[in-house]
């Protein structure tokens, strides 16, 4: 839905484990007590939004921030 308002949606996915590591010890009360336990679940009911959500999706964790802003510019100007 977003594409139909003209946005360019980028989804930097990462692996869950990496992802709740991030987020352990924040301040983000909807995780409880095991992060990774409710991001699995979060993720399984949401991924297919994401997908269908982004423009472009990239494996964040196979790429360094310079070629992932590469790869963002040049899909912006495609």
């Amino acid at each position: 839905r977003l594409h139909q308002g003209g946005a360019f949606v980028v989804w930097l996915r990462a692996d869950l484990a990496t992802l709740a590591t991030r987020v352990t010890g924040t301040d983000r009360p909807w995780l409880g007590e095991s992060p990774a336990v409710a991001m699995r679940l979060l993720y399984a009911g949401r991924e297919w939004l994401y997908a269908e959500a982004s423009t472009l999706i990239i494996d964040e964790e196979l790429t360094t921030p310079d070629l992932l802003a590469l790869r963002i510019a040049a899909a912006l100007t495609q």
